[in-house]
């Protein structure tokens, strides 16, 4: 290493855990490309370096639904995470499950708006859909339905001088945190939607002339005599409709 000569130290990173190494020294010169003037190496007696045993991240706790956040579509989980010991954090993956429904087949699935990448002691967040593999309405939290809910601290890759330059790396799977299961007294339950009011100012536009017809001005309204138009207007406030379509009937 390129320090000064006193600093007779070095600390040897990205090792394996709880393995033992030989390790050997020597001072080196400047003279050109000649190594005359090094010193012999000076090894280790005994292999007598050796790296810990890792610990894992203990297991998180005490989770809760907050209730004030909850409702019609989303629910919110809080918990005090464990002790990190040697796992370099990544997420914490949390995962739900709908118990008195068969929309998500009864699996775990990822609720990815609480990953926090970045901030382990975001020990906080809320869920309005799930990691479901597509984008589709099954992706979101049904209203009025129980939901199971799960958390580890996951951990990031260790690397070491063995890894191959570019390759793939397993990830420190054996530090992630053990798994915390909410109690089942305290699974949360989305609440019942609130129905959107009636459209106002329903109407009939005018009925289609001749001459439209004829000259198929209003190609999409005017298809023939039996034809005509409505307008409406939607409510302002929709309430915890999540809009799908406009459904119309006739008679």
């Amino acid at each position: 290493g390129d320090w000064p000569r006193a600093a007779a130290r070095c600390v040897v990173p990205r090792l394996r855990k709880h393995s033992v190494y030989d390790a050997r020294v020597q001072e080196t010169c400047y003279d050109g490309y000649s190594t005359a003037f090094d010193s012999p190496f000076s090894g280790l007696a005994d292999r007598q370096a050796e790296t810990l045993v890792t610990f894992a991240a203990t297991t998180p706790h005490s989770m809760y639904s907050v209730s004030e956040e909850v409702g019609p579509y989303q629910i919110a989980l809080r918990w005090t995470p464990g002790d990190a010991n040697d796992c370099l954090f990544t997420i914490w993956l949390v995962e739900i499950k709908a118990v008195d429904t068969d929309y998500t087949r009864n699996d775990w699935l990822p609720a990815t708006e609480c990953d926090s990448r970045l901030y382990r002691d975001k020990d906080f967040c809320t869920i309005t859909q799930l990691d479901s593999g597509y984008a589709g309405p099954e992706a979101h939290l049904r209203s009025n339905a129980t939901y199971a809910a799960r958390v580890t601290e996951i951990c990031e890759t260790y690397t070491s001088v063995y890894d191959p330059p570019g390759g793939a790396r397993e990830r420190a799977a054996y530090l992630d945190s053990p798994t915390y299961y909410l109690p089942t007294q305290y699974w949360p339950r989305t609440t019942v939607p609130v129905p959107v009011d009636p459209v106002e100012n329903l109407h009939v536009v005018r009925r289609c002339t001749d001459e439209e017809m004829a000259a198929q001005i209003m190609e999409q309204v005017c298809l023939d005599h039996r034809s005509f138009e409505l307008r409406w207007e939607a409510p302002a406030d929709s309430k915890d409709c999540r809009f799908r379509y406009w459904w119309l009937e006739v008679r």
